[in-house]
């Protein structure tokens, strides 16, 4: 039977003094198994299989694997194995504190920070401006903070999707919708989510109207990155970056006006 190892190569380069460059000759790599398929896990069971792992600075690594009829998520400090959690658990991230936020069902998003499993966001959440949340089954994005963001559809509202940010102790909306952007108009897809250790997110979007109708008299439909920024909590956003447009339209209209 075929065996899957999971993991951790720690990669040692020695500097060479004359040439103040390091070449294959001068690095090593050493391999540390953290986990092989068939092998018993902590709450009884053996790994079938494995899918995502996050490592951080300590070394320390969270995977998730297969383990009977469900799926886990576990830690491993290199010498140890423990459970984060057990239940259909799956796509840990483990900040630099050892942290770990991973999704449940696909869709719910919970915090352990060792003592206590906290969630993060859970289908059926009421959204911020009104409605409910349902995570949109995109991958969301985590910082080194623990905080994620991420797309969800809104339900019992005048919007039907938005992009959101999580914590322990909040849930704002970056964007939604039925909230006009700074250019006017409106979004109509929204995804893509990114987040730095500021909190800031960046997301992608499709605009109609507003100023958007300035990139083609053809096309309405523009697409948007932007950059939101929360001032503080129950304030507006503060976008960052604006448009970026289609470079093919604006490169025909420089060729109609100099050529």
């Amino acid at each position: 039977m075929k065996r899957v190892f999971l993991f951790l190569g720690i990669l040692t380069v020695i500097t060479s003094i004359s040439l103040q460059i390091s070449s294959a000759a001068d690095s090593k790599v050493r391999h540390t198994i953290i986990a092989a398929t068939g092998e018993a896990a902590p709450e009884g069971g053996n790994y079938l299989s494995f899918s995502n792992v996050s490592l951080n600075a300590r070394h320390d690594v969270a995977f998730d694997a297969s383990v009977g009829g469900t799926t886990g998520v576990f830690v491993s400090d290199g010498k140890t194995i423990s459970t984060t959690s057990l239940g259909f658990a799956s796509n840990p991230f483990i900040t630099p504190t050892g942290d770990v936020v991973f999704d449940v069902n696909n869709s719910d998003v919970y915090k352990n920070n060792g003592k206590s499993i906290v969630p993060l966001v859970r289908s059926g959440d009421p959204a911020p401006g009104g409605g409910t949340l349902t995570p949109s089954g995109e991958l969301r994005e985590t910082n080194n903070n623990g905080t994620i963001a991420y797309s969800a559809f809104v339900n019992n509202s005048t919007a039907t999707q938005g992009i959101f940010r999580s914590d322990e102790g909040q849930t704002i909306a970056i964007a939604r919708d039925d909230i006009a952007p700074p250019t006017g108009g409106a979004f109509t897809i929204l995804g893509n989510t990114v987040i730095n250790d500021r909190g800031q997110v960046a997301f992608y979007s499709n605009m109609t109207g507003g100023t958007a109708d300035l990139a083609s008299s053809a096309e309405k439909v523009v697409t948007s990155l932007r950059c939101s920024s929360p001032i503080r909590p129950g304030r507006e956003v503060k976008y960052l970056q604006t448009l970026v447009i289609r470079l093919s339209t604006i490169t025909a209209r420089l060729r109609r006006r100099y050529h």
